[in-house]
């Protein structure tokens, strides 16, 4: 029995070792998975870290474009509506440049008219300024005639008479 006793012990103690052994090789197993599964697990937080900022940055983004494509609408739209405005009043504004231009045509025909009238008539004052002057020269004889012929007649009656000059 000692001899078994000893087998069982040394089976024993193979079998404690042996434990001890595996759950050492276990333990470094299980440690080096962990460690890995960490590593990627780090790995993976990481990227995905980065994956969640670059896609909140991208929203951020797209709202900004969003917002900008809406107030861009928004001025399109203003635009559109203003060059609207702008159109029908530049039509309504040529439409009375038409009219302002054709009053304006009459106007210059009406004042060439008279300018030609004034013309007319001033050359006509002229004339009939000189037909004055020449009949108020012609006049002037007549009467200075006529006095000469009543002074003769005067001193034909009156030898003693004496005209004036």
């Amino acid at each position: 029995m000692a001899y078994m006793q000893k087998n069982v012990n040394l089976l024993l103690m193979l079998l404690v070792v042996t434990f001890i052994f595996s759950l050492v090789l276990l333990t470094t197993l299980y440690r080096q998975n962990y460690k890995n599964l960490s590593e990627d697990y780090e790995n993976a937080s990481r990227t995905l870290d980065t994956i969640s900022q670059n896609f909140t940055s991208k929203i951020e983004e797209l709202q900004s474009t969003t917002s900008t494509l809406n107030l861009t609408s928004a001025d399109k739209e203003k635009l559109d509506d203003l060059y609207v405005t702008l159109t029908a009043d530049k039509a309504a504004l040529d439409a009375e440049l038409q009219v302002v231009r054709a009053e304006l045509d009459r106007q210059k025909l009406v004042t060439e008219l008279n300018r030609r009238r004034i013309s007319d008539a001033t050359a006509d004052v002229s004339q009939k300024e000189q037909q004055i002057d020449t009949m108020r020269k012609n006049h002037k004889i007549e009467v200075e005639e006529l006095k000469e012929m009543v002074c003769n007649l005067n001193i034909r009656l009156n030898p003693t008479y004496q005209c004036r000059k």
